[in-house]
C-alpha cells in the first residue's frame, strides 16, 4: 500500500501542470462501512479518466472524510479501496468548483480465493457500533465442533439446562444467516448440535438490535453467520470427525458433511449435507427439603444414556436476472431421532420424615423422540439505484414441524410405604408457520439512510398427549392426564428508521417499530379458551461519536418483547424425574424489557460497556409442592428483573508475534422481585451479582501450526426464584494446514478437567429448599479432518430470508422432556 500511495502521488504531480490553466474542481465525501455506518479510516480514493489513468488520489482521514482537489472539469470514475472491503466505483461529472459525493458505502469482502495468501489476522472479537462480532472460522476449537459448542464460547453467552440461550443473563432470539432459527429450548439445542461448526463464519451478538429486526428476544439477537462460497465454478468442502471418552462407559461421537457449490454468471446453486451420531451420559440429582432437615426430605438420583442421530440437507439457489434483480429459494430439511434410557440400577428416590426412611423407590424411564422439520424461503432483491442505495427485498417463509415422543415410566417401591406406578404417554406436536416481509432502503441528503418495512406472520400448533396407566397388568387410558391444546397466533409489524452522519465525527440512528399480536389458545381438555391481543411500540436510538482514530463511543437505547414459547403455553406435563415435572401455562403474558448501554472502544483492542436493563412480567418457572413431595415447575409471569453493570473485553492483544490474548468479563448486579400472588408469603426477592470471565490464548507456530486454549467461568447467578451455581470449563486444541492449505487436521479436547455441570438451588420464604444438579459428560477428545476442493474466482453475495416466530418453537416444556438437559 505504501508503494501504491507513492506511485499515485507521483502520477498526480507529473500531470498537474498540464491542466493548471483549466477550470478545476474539488471532490469531497466520507467513506463508511455500509452495514455499521461507521467511518473507514485511511481508505484510499483515486480519480480515473476515460482511459483509466489516475488523475489524482488521496487517503481518507481518521473520520473517513476526504477531499480531492485540482481536478479539471469533466467525466470521471471515483474509486475507493480499503483492505478487507470490496472496491467501490462511482461515475461523477465535475461542472462546478466543488462536488460533494456524500457517503461512499463499502461492503466487507468475505471472499477467500484459493490462490490468495492471507497475511492479515482477523481478530477473534470485533466491537462494532451495533454488535459484537466473534470470528470463529479460523479458530482451532471450531474444527469438528457443532454449533452449540461454538456458541458456548461466545463472550457473555450462557446456555441453561432448559437449552435456553442467554446473552449477559437475558434470553435472546437465535438467528442463522439473518433468519431466525425457528426454535428455542431443547429443540434449538437439537438444531445447534446437528449443525456442523466448521460451516460457521462468525457469530454476531446484537444486544441492542435496530428497529429493522423483530422485537422478539428480551436480551437481543444472536445471529450465526454461515460460510458462503463466492467462487465461480464448482467448489466445496468435505469433512469428518470422530471423538469419545471413557466415563462410566465409553461415550462417542462421529459425523461429517459435504458442502458443494456451483456458481455461474446467471445462477448460484448450493447443496449441503451433514450427519451426526453421538451418545452421552447425563446424571441428574434433585433434593427437596420442606421445613428443616429433620422434617421432610426427598432425594432423587437418575443416570441416563442419551443417544441421537441427525441428518440435515440444505438446498439453495439464486438466479441473477440481471445486475439489479435477483430471485432465489432456500429449502432445509432435518431428521433427528433420540433415545434416552436409564443406565445402571441406582436410579433411586428416597423419602425421609423426621430423619426416618419412609420409602425407597426405583425408577425406569425411557423416552424416544423423533423430530422432522422442513423450512422453505422464497426471496427477491431489487436494486433500483446503486448510488442512492435504493433497494427492495421481499421474503416469504414457511416452516413445518412434526415432533413425536413416547415415554415409559415404571416407579416401583423397593422398601417402606407407597405404591407402584407404571404409565406410558405418547405426544404429538404439529406446527405450521407462515411469514411474509418486505424491506426498503434508500439514502438521502447524501449522508443519510432511510429504512422501512412491513411484516405479517401466522403460527398454528396442534398438541395432543395420550396417557395410559398399567393397573392390573393391562393398559387403561387415563383421561385426566391426557391433553389436547390448539394455539393460533397472528403478528403484524411495521417499522421505519433513519440514520445520518452529523459532521465527520457524529452518527445518529433512530427507529420505531410497532407490533400487533392476536393469540387464541384452545385447551380442549378443560374446555378453556384464552384470547390475548396487544399492540406494542418499540423505539430505538443509537448515537456514535468518533473523536479520533483511536477512540469510539456508542450510546444506545432499545425496547424489546419476549413472548412465551409454544411449549411454555402448552399445559402438558413433561417429567424431569420420577417426582418432578414441568407444566405449561396458557395464561402467560409476554415479558417487556428496556435497555440502555454506553460503550467505549480504544484502538480496537479494548472495549468497555456500561449497561442497564429492566424487564417486566419475567417468564419463569415457579416451583410448587404437594403433600407427597412431588415438584411441579409451572411457567408463570414471575415479576420484575433489573440489571446494571458492565462488560469489559480485550481482543487479540499481541503479547508477542506468535502469541495473542483475548479476554472478556461481565459483572452485573441483578435484582429479581416476584409478586405476592405467585405462591409466596409476601414479596419474593432474589438479588445478587452475575459475573463471568472468558479468556483465550492463541499460539501461532512455525510451518502453519496453531494452538488454542480457552476457558470460561461464570459465578453464581440469581435468576427469578432460582440461583444458578458457578460453572467452569476449559478447552484446548491444535491444528495443522497442509496440501497447500486445502486440508486441515485438528485435535481438540473438550472440557479438559471435566468440570462442566448445570446446578441450581431454590430457597423460599416458606422454608422450602429445592436443588437440581445436572452433570453432562462433555469431556472428550476429537480428531477431525476437512478438505477443500474445486477452483474458481470471486463473485458477489447477498442477504435474504427473514422469519422470526419459529424461534419460539420448543417442546422441552422446561428443564427437559424426560430428563434430557443441555447437551453439546
Amino acid at each position: 500500500m505504501k508503494y501504491l500511495s507513492t506511485l499515485l502521488v507521483f502520477l498526480v504531480l507529473a500531470t498537474g501542470n498540464l491542466f493548471a490553466a483549466r477550470n478545476t474542481s474539488a471532490i469531497k465525501g466520507i467513506v463508511i462501512d455500509k452495514e455499521t455506518r461507521s467511518p473507514l479510516s485511511y481508505a484510499t480514493l483515486a480519480v480515473r479518466d476515460s482511459s483509466n489513468s489516475v488523475i489524482t488520489a488521496a487517503t481518507a482521514g481518521s473520520d473517513g472524510a476526504f477531499t480531492l482537489e485540482g481536478i479539471p472539469y469533466g467525466l470521471y470514475q471515483l474509486v475507493a479501496t480499503f483492505i478487507g472491503y470490496k472496491e467501490q466505483s462511482r461515475k461523477i461529472e465535475l461542472t462546478s468548483a466543488q462536488t460533494d459525493v456524500g457517503f461512499i458505502e463499502m461492503e466487507e469482502d468475505v471472499q477467500t480465493l484459493e490462490t490468495a495468501v492471507i497475511t492479515a489476522r482477523v481478530p477473534v472479537i470485533e466491537q462494532k457500533i451495533d454488535k459484537i462480532v466473534m470470528n470463529v472460522a479460523e479458530a482451532v476449537s471450531t474444527e469438528g465442533s457443532n454449533a452449540l459448542e461454538v456458541l458456548r464460547k461466545a463472550p457473555g453467552v450462557t446456555i441453561d439446562m432448559d437449552g435456553n440461550v442467554k446473552l449477559n443473563g437475558q434470553a435472546v432470539s437465535v438467528w442463522i444467516d439473518g433468519r431466525p432459527s425457528y426454535l428455542s429450548g431443547l429443540e434449538l439445542e437439537a438444531l445447534l448440535r446437528s449443525t456442523d461448526g466448521t460451516t460457521i463464519d462468525k457469530i454476531e451478538l446484537m444486544a441492542h438490535p435496530s428497529a429493522k429486526y423483530d422485537a422478539e428476544g428480551s436480551g437481543g439477537i444472536i445471529n450465526i453467520k454461515m460460510k458462503k462460497n463466492l467462487l465461480k465454478g464448482f467448489s466445496g468442502t468435505a469433512n469428518g470427525y470422530y471423538g469419545g471418552m471413557k466415563h462410566k462407559r465409553y461415550e462417542q461421537e462421529a459425523g461429517g458433511g459435504l458442502n458443494m457449490n456451483l456458481r455461474t454468471d446467471k445462477t448460484n446453486t448450493m447443496l449441503n449435507y451433514s450427519g451426526r451420531y453421538d451418545n452421552i451420559g447425563v446424571q441428574l440429582d434433585t433434593r427437596t427439603i420442606i421445613g428443616d432437615a429433620t422434617s421432610f426430605e426427598q432425594i432423587s438420583h437418575s443416570d441416563f444414556l442419551i443417544g441421537s442421530q441427525s441428518h440435515t440437507v440444505k438446498l439453495a439457489n439464486d438466479i441473477f436476472l440481471n445486475k439489479k434483480n435477483t430471485v432465489g429459494f432456500i429449502v432445509t430439511t432435518m431428521f433427528r431421532g433420540q433415545s434416552q434410557d436409564n443406565y445402571g440400577d441406582d436410579n433411586l428416590t428416597t423419602t425421609k420424615l423426621n430423619g426416618n426412611l419412609i420409602s425407597s423407590m426405583n425408577s425406569i424411564i425411557r423416552t424416544n423422540t423423533s423430530y422432522d422439520n422442513v423450512t422453505a424461503n422464497v426471496n427477491y432483491t431489487g436494486v433500483f439505484n446503486e448510488e442512492k442505495s435504493q433497494e427492495l427485498t421481499f421474503n416469504a417463509d414457511y416452516a413445518y414441524y412434526d415432533i413425536m415422543s413416547g415415554n415409559y415410566q415404571n416407579n416401583s417401591i423397593v422398601s417402606g410405604f407407597g405404591f407402584n406406578e407404571i404409565f406410558r404417554q405418547n405426544s404429538q406436536q404439529f406446527i405450521n408457520l407462515v411469514s411474509g416481509k418486505i424491506d426498503y432502503q434508500q439514502s438521502f441528503w447524501k449522508t443519510g439512510m432511510l429504512e422501512a418495512g412491513l411484516k405479517w406472520a401466522m403460527t398454528q400448533t396442534n398438541n395432543d398427549l395420550f396417557r395410559e396407566d398399567s393397573l392390573t397388568g393391562g393398559w387403561i387410558p387415563n383421561t385426566n392426564m391426557s391433553n389436547e391444546f390448539l394455539y393460533t397466533e397472528h403478528i403484524a409489524a411495521a417499522y421505519a428508521s433513519v440514520g445520518r452522519m452529523l459532521g465527520s465525527k457524529w452518527t445518529l440512528k433512530m427507529g420505531l417499530r410497532g407490533e400487533y399480536t392476536y393469540a387464541l389458545g384452545d385447551w380442549k381438555t378443560t374446555k378453556k379458551v384464552t384470547t390475548k391481543n396487544y399492540f406494542n411500540v418499540f423505539p430505538t436510538v443509537f448515537v456514535g461519536y468518533n473523536p479520533s482514530a483511536n477512540w469510539r463511543l456508542n450510546l444506545s437505547y432499545t425496547s424489546r418483547i419476549g413472548r412465551p414459547s409454544f411449549s411454555q403455553l402448552n399445559p402438558f406435563r413433561n417429567y424431569i424425574d420420577a417426582n418432578s415435572y414441568v407444566e405449561g401455562n396458557p395464561d402467560l403474558d409476554p415479558q417487556l424489557s428496556r435497555q440502555l448501554a454506553l460503550s467505549v472502544t480504544f484502538k480496537n483492542h479494548y472495549n468497555m460497556t456500561l449497561i442497564y436493563s429492566n424487564t417486566r412480567n419475567l417468564i419463569m418457572q415457579n416451583p410448587y409442592y404437594d403433600e407427597t413431595g412431588t415438584k411441579i415447575l409451572l411457567w408463570e409471569n414471575f415479576g420484575n428483573q433489573y440489571m446494571t453493570g458492565g462488560v469489559l473485553s480485550v481482543s487479540e492483544l499481541p503479547v508477542t508475534k506468535w502469541l495473542y490474548f483475548t479476554v472478556s468479563g461481565v459483572c452485573v448486579y441483578m435484582g429479581n422481585s416476584a409478586n405476592p400472588a405467585n405462591g409466596q408469603n409476601g414479596q419474593f426477592i432474589n438479588n445478587g451479582v452475575l459475573s463471568s470471565v472468558q479468556g483465550q490464548l492463541t499460539f501461532l507456530l512455525p510451518k502453519d501450526w496453531k494452538i488454542e486454549f480457552m476457558g470460561v467461568y461464570q459465578g453464581k447467578v440469581p435468576y427469578g426464584y432460582f440461583t444458578v451455581k458457578p460453572i467452569f470449563m476449559m478447552n484446548g486444541g491444535i491444528k495443522k494446514n497442509f496440501m497447500d492449505n486445502k486440508a486441515t487436521l485438528s485435535i481438540n479436547v473438550n472440557d479438559i478437567f471435566g468440570t462442566f455441570d448445570n446446578n441450581l438451588v431454590y430457597k423460599s420464604d416458606d422454608n422450602i429448599d429445592y436443588a437440581i444438579d445436572q452433570t453432562i459428560n462433555l469431556q472428550k477428545i476429537r480428531l477431525s479432518l476437512s478438505i477443500r476442493f474445486g477452483q474458481g474466482k470471486a463473485a458477489r453475495s447477498r442477504k435474504v430470508g427473514d422469519l422470526e416466530e419459529a424461534s419460539r418453537v420448543d417442546t422441552s416444556g422446561g428443564l427437559s422432556t424426560g430428563t434430557t438437559g443441555t447437551l453439546p
